[in-house]
């Protein structure tokens, strides 16, 4: 079975596609981005892609040209994102009425304009592109070799059963397993709309209406006391994005809003069915994108990873590499340093350090410490400086007196506690110093 390589939310840039293909190793030949030697499967990786692959960015037509190759020559799998829902939705008219299934509005042929630039309406290429559009599903699960693991814990421990996950799932906005069983039931798999579907889904309050929303643009939930919060695009909103992977106990815990608009959605207390997470903690890993995340890549859970680090904003291009088998440590969970962006680039190499050496002899001393006091427990956020992974101590097994990574079973972790920077670059410059030759010399002199 192949490596996975998931790619995240395109939006017309074309240049940081072609970048990031480079980055995990994948060459250009005859025409068509195929795995090289820089990949890790053997020439066995396949890409995948989360969908939005048009709108926002300036180069529509050479993403969907370099997207398509590969996927029709079994290089790449992709899902339908929104965006490609909206645009199919734009230029097909309804058979009763004639109408578009989404109104030419001037909001609607703003957001739209960029791939109306390289496909104008009712040209052939553009139907022909619309038509392939379809072709997407809505959804995969994707088997892997992990299987179950039995490994030995140490010399005192009996051997432990570890349960891998044995498929992941791609999804563009929310896995919600009853709206994909619906689906399945609806439109079997691979779950490829039809014009009956699509009819269908146009009609808000049908449940293929429901279904698009939930899967293609996610859950949201109404704002209480007429609060309201502005978008990417400065629309004003009263329906604030819900984080489905986490649940919480207010408003603002579960609200997906950009990091100035935080302040607007209310701390008050969430109703009772919006606590608790839609995606089970012990559910197959999900990979997904809609949500314009910024700051560094991370896993958001230890089975749940959002990919879109808003490329068409100024923004990285993300990806994840699943290595298939997994590895004996961690037990198949998404770590830090498996995600993959165009911005890697720019950062120096890791034996160039940023940060100050006793930075990095305190991340040491603080690991000691973390192992013998309640320093992860009272911070806000923790680091493994072995695989780069920055979680919630929520994740940590509670009263263990030696506290592993959740992400990879190694213990090199130290918490926000510390007063450390938990940045992917400072965990991996602290790795690089204490776990890479040439070790510091005397190993541990403080």
């Amino acid at each position: 079975m192949p490596c996975y390589d998931i790619i995240g939310d395109i939006h017309g840039q074309a240049g940081k596609l072609r970048q990031l293909l480079g980055q995990l190793g994948y060459e250009l030949e005859d025409g068509v981005y195929i795995p090289g030697p820089g990949t890790t499967g053997q020439g066995d990786n396949k890409i995948v892609f989360l969908g939005d692959f048009i709108d926002r960015g300036p180069d529509n037509r050479r993403v969907i040209e370099i997207v398509r190759p590969m996927v029709e020559n079994g290089h790449a799998l992709a899902v339908m994102g929104n965006h490609e829902f909206n645009a199919i939705c734009y230029h097909t008219q309804h058979p009763a009425t004639g109408e578009p299934l989404r109104a030419h509005s001037e909001k609607n042929q703003g957001q739209h304009q960029t791939f109306l630039d390289d496909y104008p309406l009712g040209e052939e290429h553009t139907r022909e592109t619309i038509d392939w559009f379809m072709t997407l599903p809505l959804f995969l699960e994707l088997e892997t070799n992990a299987g179950l693991r039995v490994y030995e814990v140490d010399d005192e421990e009996p051997q432990r059963r570890v349960q891998f996950s044995d498929h992941i799932r791609i999804v563009h906005a929310c896995w919600d397993q009853s709206q994909v069983d619906y689906i399945i039931c609806r439109l079997g798999t691979p779950a490829l709309i039809d014009e009956p579907f699509l009819l269908e889904a146009f009609q808000e309050g049908s449940p293929a209406f429901e279904a698009i929303e939930m899967l293609l643009k996610g859950p949201e939930i109404p704002l209480p006391d007429g609060a309201r919060f502005f978008d990417k695009d400065g629309n004003a909103r009263r329906n604030v994005r819900y984080q489905w992977w986490a649940g919480g106990r207010s408003y603002r815990d579960v609200a997906i809003v950009p990091a100035d608009q935080r302040s607007a959605v209310p701390d008050l207390p969430l109703a009772a069915r919006y606590r608790e997470p839609i995606y089970a903690p012990d559910a197959p890993p999900v990979f997904f994108g809609h949500y314009w995340m910024n700051g560094e890549a991370q896993a958001q859970r230890h089975n749940v990873a959002c990919l879109d680090y808003s490329a068409g904003k100024g923004g990285p291009l993300a990806a994840y590499r699943w290595l298939d088998g997994g590895s004996r440590l961690g037990a198949g969970c998404l770590r830090g340093d498996q995600f993959i962006t165009t911005d890697d680039l720019e950062s120096p190499p890791l034996d160039h350090y940023t940060y100050p050496e006793e930075k990095r002899r305190a991340a040491w001393k603080a690991w000691k410490a973390a192992k013998n006091s309640t320093q992860l427990h009272s911070s806000d956020r923790c680091g493994c400086f072995y695989c780069l992974s920055v979680f919630e101590p929520v994740e940590l097994e509670p009263d263990d007196d030696w506290p592993q990574c959740p992400r990879c079973g190694v213990d090199y972790l130290v918490g926000s506690a510390s007063g450390l920077p938990l940045t992917k670059r400072f965990l991996a410059e602290v790795k690089e110093f204490w776990l890479e030759p040439p070790f510091p010399d005397p190993w541990d002199k403080d």
